[in-house]
């Protein structure tokens, strides 16, 4: 836990592993799996599922979007305010949770996309 609470980025699986082996050398991927599991069922912290690529992990439990580069990845925080009364309205019945992820070009690639 104190991997993913001290990073400003949304990590992999995989980034925490090897975060946690250079603490821990015998630690296993799979104890790693499972503890962001458990970790993720308790609200502890958030599970973002990305179309392309592992799921990330976000230490933010306060309710915001993200906002994804379609060119290289990159995820950042979004603060929208909180859309649950405006979707259950839209949607016709009470939204319990959402999760929004936004898809854009960030300004690094757009800039590589000029060259």
């Amino acid at each position: 836990m104190a991997i993913i609470e001290t990073s400003e980025d949304h990590l992999t699986a995989d980034e925490i592993f090897t975060k946690a082996r250079a603490v821990l050398p015998s630690i296993a991927l799979a104890t790693i799996y499972r503890n962001l599991s458990q970790l993720t069922k308790a609200g502890r912290i958030r599970r973002i599922t990305m179309q392309r690529g592992p799921d990330r992990f976000d230490k933010t439990l306060a309710r915001h979007e993200h906002l994804i580069c379609t060119e290289c990845g990159a995820l950042s925080d979004a603060y929208l305010g909180d859309l649950q009364e405006f979707l259950s309205a839209k949607a016709g019945v009470t939204i319990l949770d959402y999760e929004i992820n936004m898809r854009y070009i960030c300004q690094q690639c757009r800039q590589k996309r000029r060259k």
